[in-house]
Protein backbone atom coordinates (compact mmCIF):
# COMPACT_ATOMS: atom_id res chain seq x y z
CA UNK A 1 0.00 0.00 0.00
CA UNK A 2 1.13 3.65 -0.55
CA UNK A 3 2.11 5.74 2.26
CA UNK A 4 -1.06 8.53 1.89
CA UNK A 5 1.91 10.89 3.75
CA UNK A 6 4.77 10.42 1.22
CA UNK A 7 4.99 12.11 -2.34
CA UNK A 8 8.01 9.86 -2.88
CA UNK A 9 6.11 6.76 -4.04
CA UNK A 10 3.85 8.75 -6.02
CA UNK A 11 6.34 10.23 -7.65
CA UNK A 12 8.05 7.32 -8.74
CA UNK A 13 4.54 5.54 -10.33
CA UNK A 14 4.39 8.52 -12.40
CA UNK A 15 8.23 7.85 -13.87
CA UNK A 16 7.09 4.55 -14.35
CA UNK A 17 3.99 5.26 -16.50
CA UNK A 18 6.04 8.47 -18.18
CA UNK A 19 8.46 5.08 -19.85
CA UNK A 20 5.82 3.94 -20.29
CA UNK A 21 4.30 6.43 -22.92
CA UNK A 22 1.69 7.24 -20.65
CA UNK A 23 1.31 10.90 -20.14
CA UNK A 24 -2.37 11.14 -18.67
CA UNK A 25 -1.34 8.41 -15.96
CA UNK A 26 2.12 10.28 -15.15
CA UNK A 27 0.26 13.41 -15.12
CA UNK A 28 -2.13 12.16 -12.34
CA UNK A 29 0.56 10.40 -10.23
CA UNK A 30 2.69 13.67 -10.64
CA UNK A 31 -0.28 15.93 -9.33
CA UNK A 32 -1.13 13.91 -6.80
CA UNK A 33 2.47 14.12 -5.30
CA UNK A 34 2.39 17.94 -5.49
CA UNK A 35 -0.90 17.84 -3.57
CA UNK A 36 1.38 16.23 -0.87
CA UNK A 37 3.94 17.83 -1.11
CA UNK A 38 4.03 21.34 -3.35
CA UNK A 39 7.32 22.25 -3.01
CA UNK A 40 8.69 19.12 -4.40
CA UNK A 41 10.93 20.72 -7.52
CA UNK A 42 11.29 17.44 -9.04
CA UNK A 43 7.50 16.51 -8.74
CA UNK A 44 6.98 19.99 -10.89
CA UNK A 45 9.48 19.22 -13.17
CA UNK A 46 8.36 15.78 -14.25
CA UNK A 47 4.88 17.30 -13.83
CA UNK A 48 5.60 19.65 -16.72
CA UNK A 49 7.42 16.71 -18.71
CA UNK A 50 3.92 15.06 -18.75
CA UNK A 51 2.22 18.10 -19.80
CA UNK A 52 4.32 19.45 -22.44
CA UNK A 53 3.30 15.49 -24.05
CA UNK A 54 -0.06 16.51 -23.61
CA UNK A 55 0.19 19.38 -26.32
CA UNK A 56 -0.36 21.36 -22.85
CA UNK A 57 2.30 24.01 -23.58
CA UNK A 58 0.98 27.02 -21.23
CA UNK A 59 1.03 24.54 -17.96
CA UNK A 60 4.46 23.03 -18.62
CA UNK A 61 5.56 26.23 -18.61
CA UNK A 62 4.61 27.25 -15.12
CA UNK A 63 5.28 23.73 -13.98
CA UNK A 64 9.11 24.49 -15.48
CA UNK A 65 8.73 27.40 -13.62
CA UNK A 66 7.93 26.36 -10.52
CA UNK A 67 10.11 23.52 -10.61
CA UNK A 68 13.32 25.78 -10.94
CA UNK A 69 12.14 27.76 -8.18
CA UNK A 70 11.91 25.08 -5.73
CA UNK A 71 15.00 22.86 -7.22
CA UNK A 72 17.15 26.03 -6.26
CA UNK A 73 16.54 24.86 -2.71
CA UNK A 74 19.34 23.51 -0.77
CA UNK A 75 19.07 19.57 -0.88
CA UNK A 76 21.63 16.53 -0.77
CA UNK A 77 19.91 15.22 -4.07
CA UNK A 78 23.03 14.21 -6.32
CA UNK A 79 20.17 15.14 -9.39
CA UNK A 80 19.14 18.02 -8.26
CA UNK A 81 22.07 20.09 -10.18
CA UNK A 82 20.37 18.50 -13.59
CA UNK A 83 17.33 18.68 -13.10
CA UNK A 84 17.60 22.73 -12.34
CA UNK A 85 19.40 22.78 -15.82
CA UNK A 86 16.52 20.82 -17.28
CA UNK A 87 14.05 23.31 -15.38
CA UNK A 88 15.30 26.75 -16.82
CA UNK A 89 16.42 24.80 -20.07
CA UNK A 90 12.66 23.67 -20.93
CA UNK A 91 11.21 27.29 -19.32
CA UNK A 92 13.51 28.63 -22.10
CA UNK A 93 12.60 26.99 -24.95
CA UNK A 94 8.99 26.82 -24.41
CA UNK A 95 9.13 30.46 -24.18
CA UNK A 96 11.15 31.26 -26.97
CA UNK A 97 8.36 30.29 -29.37
CA UNK A 98 5.95 33.44 -28.05
CA UNK A 99 9.06 35.39 -26.71
CA UNK A 100 12.76 34.94 -27.53
CA UNK A 101 13.70 38.30 -24.92
CA UNK A 102 12.05 36.38 -22.58
CA UNK A 103 13.59 33.52 -23.26
CA UNK A 104 17.68 34.78 -23.28
CA UNK A 105 17.41 34.87 -19.38
CA UNK A 106 16.20 31.72 -18.63
CA UNK A 107 18.61 29.87 -21.34
CA UNK A 108 21.49 31.96 -19.98
CA UNK A 109 20.41 30.35 -16.58
CA UNK A 110 20.30 26.97 -18.13
CA UNK A 111 23.97 27.36 -19.64
CA UNK A 112 25.32 29.65 -16.36
CA UNK A 113 24.25 26.13 -14.47
CA UNK A 114 25.41 23.82 -17.11
CA UNK A 115 28.51 25.18 -18.66
CA UNK A 116 30.43 22.07 -19.50
CA UNK A 117 26.91 21.67 -21.67
CA UNK A 118 26.75 17.88 -20.12
CA UNK A 119 23.07 18.03 -19.92
CA UNK A 120 22.44 20.70 -22.75
CA UNK A 121 24.39 19.82 -25.94
CA UNK A 122 24.74 22.81 -28.30
CA UNK A 123 23.18 25.59 -25.73
CA UNK A 124 26.06 27.47 -25.61
CA UNK A 125 25.97 27.93 -29.99
CA UNK A 126 22.59 28.11 -29.29
CA UNK A 127 22.40 30.85 -26.76
CA UNK A 128 24.59 32.69 -28.68
CA UNK A 129 22.79 32.81 -32.04
CA UNK A 130 20.15 33.95 -30.09
CA UNK A 131 21.80 37.07 -28.78
CA UNK A 132 23.12 37.55 -32.13
CA UNK A 133 19.27 37.53 -33.88
CA UNK A 134 18.09 39.80 -30.60
CA UNK A 135 21.21 42.08 -31.45
CA UNK A 136 20.37 42.75 -34.60
CA UNK A 137 16.29 43.34 -34.40
CA UNK A 138 17.46 46.42 -31.67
Amino acid sequence: ALAPDNAAPLLQLGVMAAREARPQVALEFFESALKLEGSNGSAHLMRGKALLQLGRQGEALRSFSDAARWLQEPSDDPLRPQQLVEAFYNAGVLTLQSSPKDALPLLEEALKRDPQALWTPGLAEAVDKLRRELDKSK
